[in-house]
């Protein structure tokens, strides 16, 4: 499921994202339920559930945390390997160095499963600023990606709900914000390579927590072409 990219920049760009499932201030009060692990200065927050592969990573759209794929990531886990991860300064991430543009993510991506241990080839799933990391991320490491499966419907217009983020997610959020025009690039240039586009009518924004089924089929259909 491709995301056009003068819509994802145009979401992006508003800056309106919201958390559906739990607020980055819960993330702050409750132990981590996966592992801390170094990328180099600061360390992101991995939770795998599930064995075998290719390893599915799921990578959140700006302004949301790993819980945002609590409806997918057990279903998805009874198939393969899931992992879904906090990008720095969300949930239960440390902070990691500015500007942040998606190249900056997708290298502290490759590192984070480098040093989790984690085998490649991986089938990557992205939700909004998610889409540009994961296609980034395919481009630049192609011998490392099974497969891309990315997730976007529709912007609404939902900022007061983004009042639970932390001071250090508002600023993570911000810097991955103001660095649109360098990740739009990237993103236009990963797309190059060619993607499969899907369309789906009935959802809104969040699909992965109102349709959390049609996220998980697109997935499943994506691991038996790369059995």
């Amino acid at each position: 499921m491709l995301c056009p990219v003068a819509v994802l920049v145009a979401l992006l760009a508003a800056g309106a994202v919201y958390q559906t499932i739990a607020t980055a201030r819960e993330a702050k009060t409750f132990p981590a339920p996966g592992q801390l692990v170094d990328v180099g200065g600061h360390r992101l927050h991995l939770k795998c559930e599930g064995q075998g592969a290719p390893v599915v990573v799921l990578d959140s759209g700006n302004g949301d945390g790993l819980m945002v794929w609590s409806l997918v990531q057990p279903l998805l886990a009874r198939t393969t390997t899931v992992c879904a991860y906090d990008r720095a300064g969300y949930g239960w991430s440390e902070p990691g160095p500015g500007p942040r543009p998606s190249g900056r993510a997708v290298t502290e991506l490759h590192a984070l499963l480098r040093n989790a241990g984690l085998k490649a080839p991986f089938v990557l799933v992205g939700h909004p600023f998610g889409c540009m990391n994961v296609r980034l991320y395919a481009s630049r490491y192609p011998d490392e990606v099974a497969g891309v499966v990315l997730v976007f419907r529709k912007f609404q217009a939902a900022a007061a709900r983004a009042k639970g983020l932390t001071t250090t997610a508002w600023a993570a959020m911000y810097s991955e914000v103001s660095s649109l025009d360098e990740s739009a690039a990237e993103f236009k240039a990963a797309l190059a390579n060619g993607a499969t586009h899907t369309t789906i009518a009935e959802s809104d924004h969040y699909i992965h927590t109102e349709q959390p089924q049609v996220v998980i089929d697109a997935v499943i259909e994506m691991l038996k072409r790369h059995p």
